[in-house]
């Protein structure tokens, strides 16, 4: 994880913050706001903190997570390389689908692409084979290229792989699986709403989903900060 470009960018961003913002024995930014400035993740914000505090940079005082010491250069990390070409187009088409700009059974073409971008229509369908892994694009004739489409199944599919990965990290945090506490109970009870409007009517907009899985998620991020 420490090897990926996002994390290392994300550990120095962090890292600058704190030396320039936050006094020591001060607590920090609340991991919402770092994930904001920072353009990522809170998973990803959250596990570069749970480092620091493995470290001895940050410490736990009445709740809030405070900067225990002043930071070290040697915990910044090597900056990593450019992103090539087709990194960058990726990363553009994956914004263009979290934003609606690109919605699902959308059809374009590599050539119209490539123009946009200015780049080959090698990199271009580069790019589109890596998200097809992925399920995002499928490929049509004469180089034409489909945005899939979100459907009752595909989603369904994504619920119970969350449910999975996200109750076992849940127990590993609560350490006791059999006293978990009742912001766990509200995270199964949203999970079972989500399936179940799912299968009552044709789930077709893919803004609902992602209003979904903000509430999901804000349930399970308020259970980490107790």
């Amino acid at each position: 994880m420490t090897n990926s470009p996002v994390y290392a960018r994300a550990q120095n961003a962090l890292l600058k913050i704190f030396r320039s913002e936050v006094p020591v024995g001060k607590p920090i930014p609340i991991q919402e706001e770092l994930a904001k400035r920072l353009d990522t993740s809170r998973t990803t914000v959250h596990r570069i903190l749970k480092t620091f505090r493995k470290s001895g940079l940050l410490k736990m005082d009445k709740g809030d997570l405070v900067l225990k010491r002043p930071v070290n250069k040697a915990e910044f990390l090597p900056e990593p390389v450019a992103l090539s070409r087709r990194e960058i187009v990726e990363r553009s088409l994956i914004e263009k689908l979290v934003r609606q700009q690109m919605r699902p059974g959308d059809r374009f073409s590599e050539l119209a692409l490539a123009r946009e971008y200015k780049v080959t229509t090698v990199t271009i369908r580069e790019a589109l084979l890596s998200l097809a892994h992925l399920g995002v694009f499928s490929k049509t004739a004469r180089k034409q290229w489909t945005v899939v489409a979100i459907d009752a199944l595909m989603i369904n599919e994504l619920m119970d792989l969350r449910i999975l990965i996200e109750t076992f990290a849940l127990g590993r945090y609560f350490q006791n699986p059999a006293a978990m506490r009742e912001e766990f109970i509200q995270i199964q009870k949203k999970m079972q709403e989500c399936a179940a409007a799912i299968n009552r009517r044709p789930f077709v907009a893919p803004k609902e989903f992602l209003d979904l899985d903000k509430q999901f998620h804000n349930l399970i991020l308020g259970a980490g900060r107790n």
